[in-house]
């Protein structure tokens, strides 16, 4: 109960559900269902890569811990930067920008819009996905979501 009361005070209730808020403007519960029945418009082609985004988008407390897969065409100014582990790196405009909360009242994402962002691109991205690459975006949304 303690733990419910310390939520609501930190983050409201939440517009839908009704229930404390597990992040500012965020709803894990409500979000995931969101999330949920969109997982069928979307895929990265790799089973893996799919499962680690469907898995954050679950259990994202804020919106910081959700990744999202977003086709190259939605990038803009992309530039190379440099080789690093796995593949190369670029920075890129995306105007769309990342999810920031849920409109309730106009049922669409709030992002932030124009954010410069970085891409990797995979060397032999055709094959299996390496668990020390999966590890490696663990870690960035790790450091990301404590950077906050």
């Amino acid at each position: 109960m303690e733990d419910l009361e310390t939520r609501k005070k930190a983050y409201g209730v939440c517009g839908e559900c009704n229930e404390p808020g597990t992040g500012v403007e965020w709803c894990q519960l409500c979000n995931a269902k969101r999330f949920k029945e969109n997982f069928k418009n979307w895929t990265s082609g790799n089973k893996n890569i799919d499962e680690l985004i469907q898995h954050s988008q679950l259990n994202a407390v804020f919106s910081l811990k959700c990744l999202e897969w977003i086709p190259f065409k939605k990038f803009q100014n992309v530039t190379y930067i440099t080789k690093g582990g796995f593949g190369k790196i670029y920075s890129a405009e995306w105007s769309e920008g990342s999810i920031q909360y849920w409109d309730i009242e106009n049922q669409k994402w709030e992002r932030f819009s124009n954010e410069k962002v970085a891409l990797k691109s995979l060397d032999n991205s055709s094959d299996d996905i390496s668990k020390d690459f999966l590890n490696e975006v663990c870690t960035v949304i790790k450091i990301r979501s404590t950077l906050c």
